[in-house]
């Protein structure tokens, strides 16, 4: 009842469970779970009839359920189920305050019955010894007669069965319709309200009385002073051995303790051999069964609760060892296991066995001789009785002298998901284990096997689970965004990779710290004076509150670079919307607002660079038109090739524009043919040098192999560098482009001696609309396009760029392959 699949009715938990819990018990047939409206859920075995969806809250033990939390017993029945003689135990269920049902177990009413007859089979028939056990209603649930079972015993003995109702122990005389007399003796079963009855003919119980009291009227009529004699001698014979059997029957009954001097007197009317000592004798064997099986009912029940209290199946397994030694007096017992790992067979626990023995032992699947071995490939428990006379115990010989032992037995247990294994009990005389024995002893087995197959689920489950986390882990960890939990005291209870870097701490430091502690450390770099950096800390503090469903920004402050981080804030719950803690996540977006301030810049600056050519254009195009001016055609010349260097420019803009969106949606079309890059060089120097007015160096190799690209494209990028080149170095320097082999690649380089690229900026300046931020780059036109669309091209060839570090000015290369003659054919050919 205190699983959680049977606590929340599942019907993929329950029957592995029942099942187990059916298998350890021989007298149970049915074991089922009802719902909190008494509907039948589920019930093992589930055939050969199923009851599942039926309502029973009219039961009687449903109904007492639905007022105690204590387990209860039911009155005698016909099980709908399985239609059989049933009582059922019960095990209400309860969450809180909150009813959820009950876990059921139908006991068979034929197993004490069976009990019962075994007894009266020690009785002469000419006794008419009767006995039988009577439900809290008074009805017969178990009796020798499996006529009288769930019958009435009012209609047999009113009084007595109004006493038991009554509470009451004790011992009275019925007279039966025929005028028979019959000695009922009963006493109540604590706990269940259930009550034992014996009953005997008066004629018999009595005969040596009735006798004795004739020879007493018959000696009184002749000698009164011999009949007080006798009926002294009376007294000590019968009257007092029925009294003491009265208060046996109470103290049976768990009613008044019996002193040691009565139990003395009782074992010596014991000895008698007529019908009292005979009746005394069968209380007492009566009392030594029912004192067993409750000690062996009782171990059962506490060998499970501890299979089901822990997962350590070590402690389990010692403990059945130990309650093995207990009911059974045997000194020495083992449980052995399959090792996978090495194919063999190995102890498990142990108990009396040398630590030698139990720690060396080795048995082989495939060893025939070995006991173990038969009785796990057959299934049942394999008996020796006499291992010195045994021949097929004789290669096993040594090892029995060496532990002290001559008997064994071995039962297998019943494992689905854990290896084989199998419990082994010695004994140090020759011995056959009786069936109750070997009874008990597979009780115990079943509970060995449940404990290992727990253990064994549970560490798959447990692998799965640690696999699951360090994926999870793992996913969490390779994030692009800070992730912090905590619980509802605050506490950081997870936080991964990008936290500790945005916070410079290992993350070893912030698990486990209270969560206030660590934002102050972080809102201690905002940067206040930056637009937001006042507000954004009382806006995290109402996100950390849980006040505030919108996310804030902060703006944060490391050592030379500013950060903007986006943190947003949420609840973790669980699947019963229960709050189990609180979490962050946090957002580098520093980028974003670079971005967001490069296409500001890019808006202004491509606003500049198109409207200074218009303007010029249409300066000089409004000159040329006023009608009281007339120009000579040298100055119309001079105004129009003006208005064409600026349409140039303004022609030029706008395809960068569109070079670099079609290099950014991948939608660039490459026309290539094979070529030398000398007139591609030379051409776009030459372009540079026509409008910008400065001579470049120029240093080709000669005989360059073949190259297959679009010239427009390279000449290009040639220009591009070029005129960066020369627009960020002085007028007095040099600028050089030159072009070899290296390889399989043509390497060309455009070298200047000007403001220089600092390293940490090497390939931003790759990047769209990127400018440095310096005085000189602010004064220089343009619109931070040309190295990107340069990269573009330059990688669409299969190449690439890179800035070479110089301590003065700026290398940039490209690298373009080279083409072989066969290569080049079979792309011409294609």
């Amino acid at each position: 009842s205190t699983q959680p699949a049977v606590i929340a009715a599942a019907p993929t938990g329950m029957p592995q469970i029942f099942e187990q819990a059916y298998n350890l018990r021989p007298d149970v047939n049915l074991v089922y779970r009802l719902d909190e409206n008494g509907t039948m859920v589920y019930h093992y075995p589930e055939s050969p009839g199923s009851t599942v969806g039926n309502d029973f809250s009219f039961r009687e033990y449903f109904q007492r359920a639905l007022e105690t939390r204590d387990p209860l017993v039911s009155l005698g029945r016909i099980s709908p189920t399985t239609n059989q003689p049933v009582a059922t135990a019960i095990m209400p269920i309860w969450e809180a305050d909150q009813f959820l049902g009950v876990v059921g177990t139908n006991l068979k009413l034929q197993s004490l019955s069976d009990t019962l007859a075994a007894i009266s089979t020690e009785y002469h028939p000419e006794e008419q010894f009767q006995i039988a056990i009577l439900d809290a209603g008074g009805n017969v649930i178990a009796s020798p007669n499996p006529a009288q079972i769930l019958t009435d015993f009012a209609t047999v003995a009113p009084g007595v069965a109004q006493a038991l109702l009554g509470g009451e122990d004790g011992s009275q005389v019925e007279v039966s319709e025929q005028g028979e007399e019959t000695l009922y003796s009963y006493v109540l079963v604590p706990g269940v309200g259930w009550g034992v009855v014996i009953a005997r003919p008066s004629s018999v119980a009595f005969a040596t009385p009735q006798n004795f009291h004739r020879g007493v009227l018959w000696m009184i009529a002749v000698f009164l002073g011999i009949g007080i004699f006798f009926w002294f001698a009376l007294s000590l014979r019968v009257i007092r051995p029925v009294e003491r059997l009265a208060d046996y029957s109470r103290f049976l009954g768990g009613g008044l303790p019996m002193g040691t001097g009565d139990v003395e007197l009782l074992d010596r009317f014991s000895t008698r051999p007529d019908q009292i000592g005979h009746l005394i004798r069968s209380f007492k064997r009566m009392e030594v069964a029912i004192k067993a099986r409750i000690e062996e009912l009782g171990t059962l029940l506490e060998t499970g609760a501890a299979v089901v209290s822990t997962l350590d199946s070590q402690v389990v397994l010692e403990r059945i060892l130990e309650q093995v030694e207990r009911l059974l007096g045997v000194k020495q017992s083992i449980i052995v296991a399959l090792d996978p790992e090495r194919d063999v067979f190995r102890a498990r626990a142990s108990r009396g066995m040398s630590e030698r023995y139990a720690r060396s032992l080795e048995i082989s699947p495939d060893e025939p001789t070995s006991v173990t071995m038969r009785a796990i490939r057959v299934g049942e428990p394999i008996q020796v009785r006499d291992t010195e006379s045994d021949p097929s115990f004789a290669a096993l010989r040594p090892r029995a002298r060496a532990e002290g032992y001559r008997s064994m037995v071995a039962i297998p247990l019943k494992t689905t998901h854990a290896p084989a294994s199998a419990l082994i009990v010695y004994s140090p005389t020759p011995q056959v284990f009786n069936a109750r024995e070997l009874n008990l002893l597979s009780n115990f087995a079943n509970q060995a096997a449940m404990a290992i197959e727990n253990a064994e689920l549970y560490a798959r489950s447990d692998t799965r689970l640690q696999e699951q986390t360090r994926r999870l882990v793992a996913l969490m960890q390779s994030l692009d965004l800070g992730l912090v939990l905590e619980d509802l005291d605050g506490k950081i209870l997870y936080a991964n990779r990008m936290v500790s870097e945005l916070s410079g701490q290992p993350m070893e430091e912030i698990i486990g710290q209270p969560a206030q502690n660590w934002w102050q450390q972080i809102t201690a770099r905002v940067v206040e004076k930056t637009e937001g950096g006042k507000e954004s800390e009382g806006k995290l503090e109402q996100l950390l509150a849980g006040t505030m469903q919108e996310s804030c920004i902060l703006p944060l402050q490391y050592a030379e670079n500013l950060c903007y981080v986006r943190v947003k804030g949420f609840t973790v719950y669980d699947e019963a919307r229960v709050e189990l803690g609180r979490g962050q996540i946090l957002q580098d977006i520093t980028n974003d607002y670079e971005l967001d301030r490069m296409k500001s810049s890019l808006v202004s600056t491509v606003s500049h660079e198109l409207r200074t050519p218009l303007a010029a254009i249409k300066g000089y195009v409004t000159t040329l038109l006023a009608d009281d001016v007339d120009w000579e055609v040298t100055r119309q010349q001079e105004f129009l090739s003006v208005i064409l260097r600026e349409t140039d420019r303004l022609t030029e803009t706008v395809n960068n524009l569109l070079d670099m969106s079609r290099i950014e949606a991948g939608s660039l079309t490459l026309s290539q043919t094979a070529c030398t890059l000398d007139d591609i060089i030379l051409s776009a120097v030459e372009h540079v040098n026509r409008y910008l007015g400065r001579q470049v160096e120029i240093e080709i190799a000669p005989d360059l192999p073949l190259v297959h690209v679009d010239a427009d494209c390279i000449e290009v990028v040639v220009r591009n560098l070029t005129e960066n080149a020369l627009k960020y170095s002085p007028d007095d320097q040099p600028v050089a482009v030159s072009a070899s082999q290296v390889g399989d690649w043509v390497i060309v380089a455009v070298e200047d001696r000007g403001i220089g690229i600092p390293p940490d900026k090497a390939e931003d300046i790759f990047e769209r609309f990127y400018r440095l931020e310096n005085g000189l780059t602010r004064r220089k036109p343009g619109v931070g396009l040309g190295l990107a669309i340069s990269r573009g091209f330059v990688q669409a060839h299969g190449g690439k760029i890179w800035i070479e570090p110089r301590s003065v000015g700026t290398r940039i290369l490209f690298s373009i392959p080279i083409v072989d003659v066969e290569q080049l054919e079979k792309i011409l050919h294609e």
